[in-house]
């Protein structure tokens, strides 16, 4: 069982949080980031405990994939229950003429599996 919390902080930013429930009556806190916007030069930033974004599949949440399993190459590398890291990163949209999307994160992480 997992509760998710999410609530606007004020006009630029979002805290959200992730708690899950095990059946051994264990709370784990999953998530929990706050989320700036508008910082300047149109750059999105976020601090705490999230799930980085390394490609499409990984920040999906794994009842949203469009296939049963979780691909193979991210079971193996991130673990069974993905990777969750505490850190910083910066997001920037980068505005091309084709019509998709297209933005570039840096990050700070903890190490370590």
């Amino acid at each position: 069982f997992e509760l998710v919390l999410g609530s606007n902080v004020d006009p630029y930013s979002r805290l959200d949080a992730t708690l899950a429930f095990t059946e051994e009556e264990i709370v784990e806190l999953e998530e929990a980031y706050l989320t700036r916007f508008a910082l300047p030069l149109k750059i999105t930033a976020r601090i705490g405990r999230f799930i980085p974004k390394i490609g499409k599949a990984l920040a999906i949440h794994r009842d949203s994939l469009e296939f049963v399993d979780e691909p193979l190459v991210i079971q193996r590398y991130f673990g069974e229950e993905g990777m969750r890291k505490t850190g910083f990163d910066f997001t920037k949209m980068i505005d091309l003429n084709i019509p998709s999307v297209h933005q570039i994160t840096l990050g700070l992480f903890e190490g370590g599996n």
